[in-house]
């Protein structure tokens, strides 16, 4: 006799309570588990890489001393080069004499005294030191006449002021600042001293007080090209970086028509628009351009939802990039064209492993708060659904390993393949490469483990015992052979009984760990944990191990495979949540059937009542109605009969509500007694 919910479903299909580790969203249930953003910081990289031939070669410009310390040591450097043979003495004058200048000169208010005068070697250091002097307190419109004087020296003798004059220039002169400062870094090019680093510093300060934004743009991208300048997208905000993207999309809100067509028209900053600016606005008028970076254009274009535009931006490329080739596939996927999604996608993998990191991780996403994913797991991730629906589960399920979807890989394993592909399968995923070991490690065990569930299920018991973890072994092991002795003709009927009632008991307490599925129905792990959510009519017995569970939550015990059968539904687990449990009643009923000792009957009636008791009377009342009828004589059935349900004892609630064997019919014996005892 089989129990009335064995043989029938519930219809609908519903969502289980359950706490257990996080597991990755699934592309089996929706074509986009994660959602992606471009990598602003990778995608400014990339870019940078495509058009460093546009770019002038990168400078090599000194990091730079403090200005007080870098005049000190040019002027020591000086008098160095110009009075070799000098004593310490006179130098130790000179060196003083400067000093008071430089005090004079900076206005401190310290010293009062005639000017010392330098040496003619020296000259440039006095000129400087005055045309700096009457710049800061007249700010006159033009240069003054001391750096006139200094900028007419032979370049051997104004070898160490040079390229201060210009510096300072393009810090008074604002308008003509682009001129200045890149009169300051020709100088340093061309070999004059530069022991403050104001090369360097000329950039971040033409950059921040700059008018010509063309000028601008690429001043900063001929920085970032020397190593000079801040990463433009970096974790804190970093200020006057123009190449910035909300920075630039600002400054183009501003922009006449005219500033914006320049902007398009200059190579280098079409470049950077097409990673910066993603309006419609520029991709209408960037379509007539050669355009390096139009795979970007053409992800800006697959966000919007714009397919068609998309299509145009990468059909523009002169060689195809990672994001080109993912967005291809993208878009194949998206006609339907599944062989070509595949091709794409496999071209992908063959160019990722010479392509520098920030191609390859160009879009990041993010996903419940939990980390974040590159976007080469989702190419793998693609391919393992391509493969589903090309019906190759093997293919598909080595792309889910690599891209790390547990949840993928699992639901593969359970429904998709055939016990002999899930074996073959996981003897070899170790043998699968992949870039996080720690985590397949993990994948690896588990899938270990469901091979073994799952055979279990199919009969298949010596593959159960290869991959069954070891801590689960035993347990198996001691099903196997009380149910090979509840099958021995030689055996007594209630030596064969009590076999199987033991077998039942293991099945019960120890199923989810011998046979529960991964996903649904059992949701292994499929610890409800100690309480669930949102509800206070759960309640959860520590010491029998048992729930009470409330109407709604009761319902949520049963409900249909989330695959409803379909076609590759190869191995259909049972429709139960918890189905072993029904599976160990099926044994209970027979082993009470096959038992002759009317005390052995009622403990093994009892046992199957335990199992629905808490969850489902009409279940367990077939076993309440067996143990009254069936054992009518035992002290058990009549109390059973006065309670009109089974006995709340706990030496016997012990027994039933344990996986431990019981070793004879002695042993039932015995346990009555005391049950009986206990009783009264």
């Amino acid at each position: 006799m089989k129990l009335p919910l064995l043989a029938a479903a519930i219809s609908s299909s519903v969502t289980i309570f359950a706490c257990g580790p996080y597991i990755q969203p699934s592309y089996l249930s929706t074509p986009e588990p994660y959602t992606f953003y471009l990598n602003n910081a990778n995608a400014f990289d990339h870019f940078l890489s495509t058009i460093k031939d546009l770019l002038p070669p990168p400078d090599k410009f000194p990091e730079g001393k403090s200005t007080m310390d870098a005049e000190i040591i040019d002027f020591n450097h000086a008098v160095q080069k110009f009075f070799p043979d000098i004593s310490p003495e006179k130098k130790a004058d000179l060196e003083q004499n400067f000093i008071s200048l430089l005090a004079i000169h900076r206005d401190t208010g310290e010293i009062r005294f005639e000017n010392p005068k330098l040496p003619e070697e020296l000259a440039e250091f006095q000129l400087f030191l005055e045309g700096r002097s009457y710049l800061m307190k007249n700010a006159p419109d033009e240069i003054p006449e001391a750096w006139k004087k200094l900028l007419a020296l032979p370049p051997e003798k104004r070898h160490y002021r040079t390229a201060w004059v210009h510096f300072m220039l393009g810090c008074h002169f604002k308008k003509d600042l682009h001129q200045h400062y890149e009169n300051c870094r020709n100088a340093v090019r061309q070999g004059f001293t530069d022991t403050a680093g104001l090369a360097r510093r000329s950039y971040i300060l033409e950059v921040r007080f700059g008018e010509d934004i063309l000028c601008m743009i690429k001043r900063e991208l001929e920085a970032h090209n020397s190593g000079f300048y801040p990463n433009p997208y970096p974790d804190d905000h970093i200020h006057d970086s123009i190449t910035d993207k909300d920075t630039i999309c600002k400054i183009l809100k501003t922009v006449d028509d005219g500033t914006y067509f320049a902007l398009i028209s200059d190579p280098v900053c079409r470049e950077l628009l097409a990673i910066s600016d993603p309006s419609p606005r520029f991709r209408t008028l960037v379509k007539n351009f050669k355009l390096r970076n139009a795979d970007i254009c053409a992800y800006y274009s697959y966000n919007n939802g714009d397919i068609s535009e998309a299509r145009e931006f990468i059909a523009i490329m002169e060689k195809p990039t990672l994001l080109s080739l993912y967005l291809e596939a993208k878009i194949a996927r998206h006609d339907g064209n599944i062989p070509r999604a595949a091709s794409k996608l496999r071209q992908w993998l063959k160019m990722v492993g010479d392509a520098p990191p920030a191609d390859q991780e160009i879009l990041k996403g993010e996903s419940d708060g939990y980390g974040y994913f590159r976007f080469s797991k989702d190419v793998y991730g693609i391919l393992g659904t391509s493969m589903i629906m090309r019906r190759d589960f093997t293919e598909a399920a080595k792309f889910f390993f690599q891209a790390e979807q547990e949840t993928d890989v699992f639901e593969i394993a359970e429904k998709y393949m055939t016990l002999d592909e899930l074996t073959s399968f996981t003897d070899n995923a170790d043998k699968i490469p992949v870039k996080d070991r720690e985590k397949t490690a993990w994948m690896l065990k588990e899938l270990r483990h469901l091979t073994a569930r799952r055979a279990f299920r199919e009969g298949s018991y010596a593959v159960a015992e290869k991959y069954m973890p070891q801590e689960h072994l035993p347990r198996l092991k001691a099903f196997l052979e009380f149910s090979k002795r509840s099958k021995d003709t030689k055996l007594s009927n209630d030596e064969r009984a009590l076999a199987l009632y033991n077998a039942a008991k293991i099945l019960r307490h120890c199923g989810m760990e011998l046979a529960g599925t991964q996903g649904e129905p059992d949701n292994f792990p499929g610890n409800l944990g100690n309480n669930i959510p949102g509800c206070t009519e759960c309640k959860y017995d520590s010491t029998l191990g048992y729930w009470t569970l409330c109407d709604d939550h009761m319902k949520l015990t049963r409900q249909v495979p989330g695959f409803n059968a379909a076609k590759d539904y190869r191995s259909i687990p049972p429709h139960l949540r918890y189905h072993y449990r029904y599976l160990a009643a099926e044994m209970a009923l027979k082993a009470g059937t096959l038992a002759e000792d009317q005390e052995l009957r009622a403990l093994i009636h009892c046992f199957g009542g335990a199992i629905f008791k808490k969850r489902s009377n009409m279940e367990a009342d077939i076993f309440y109605k067996r143990l009254v009828l069936n054992s009518r004589k035992t002290q058990l059935s009549q109390l059973a009969d006065r309670l009109r349900w089974f006995p709340n004892i706990p030496v016997l609630n012990k027994e039933i509500g344990s996986p431990e064997p019981c070793p004879s019919l002695d042993a039932v014996k015995e346990l009555m007694k005391k049950a009986f005892h206990a009783s009264r």
